[in-house]
């Protein structure tokens, strides 16, 4: 009788020892423990202005957005216009006609056609891009806002010299301004565009 007290005994306490070890490891493994320690973790590094190893320093989308609307590397910046040959309209009265390697964009409305600088360099920006692509905005992106046309020049000034617009690879957009005749003096109504190099 002694004897089977004793046995019990002993089977009770090494169950109760196992159970005990068994409480101890899984609390070590919860998710919560884990993610408190990397909590504190990156607490403590920010806080010692320490990066932890492979963590993020940029966002992501920020990064992503401008790659994804400029030219791949590894193609060319601009081929030829994306236009289709003949007549493409643009919208509020502007239209774009192609003729070979040759696109002539027409803008002779009273909201685009003009003599200023400023007004011009709008009309490039919101039409360029439709004819040559995402390589074209890319460039037009890094022209300061109304430096198309240098400053103290009138597009009306550029007829027969006309304006180049760098592409890199020493490929160049190249742009003539198209005048018609009126009262106060000839008015800017389009550009003829060529790649050149």
């Amino acid at each position: 009788m002694l004897a089977l007290a004793t046995v019990g005994a002993i089977a009770s306490t090494g169950a109760e020892a196992l159970q005990g070890r068994q409480i101890v490891a899984t609390r070590g493994t919860q998710p919560g423990a884990a993610s408190a320690a990397g909590s504190s973790d990156s607490a403590a590094a920010a806080s010692s202005g320490t990066a932890m190893p492979g963590a993020a320093t940029d966002s992501v989308p920020e990064i992503a957005a401008p790659l994804a609307t400029a030219p791949s590397p590894s193609e060319p910046a601009a081929s030829e216009p994306i236009v289709a040959e003949g007549r493409t309209e643009l919208g509020d009265g502007l239209f774009a006609v192609r003729e070979g390697k040759s696109v002539t964009v027409h803008f002779d409305v009273p909201q685009a056609r003009t003599r200023r600088r400023d007004k011009f360099d709008r009309v490039v920006r919101a039409t360029l891009p439709r004819v040559y692509g995402p390589a074209a905005q890319a460039v037009l992106d890094e022209i300061p806002q109304g430096q198309i046309v240098a400053v103290g020049t009138l597009p009306a000034d550029l007829e027969k010299s006309g304006l180049r617009i760098p592409l890199g690879d020493s490929a160049s957009i190249e742009l003539w301004p198209e005048l018609r005749d009126a009262d106060g003096g000839p008015l800017v109504v389009g550009y003829r565009a060529e790649l050149g190099r």
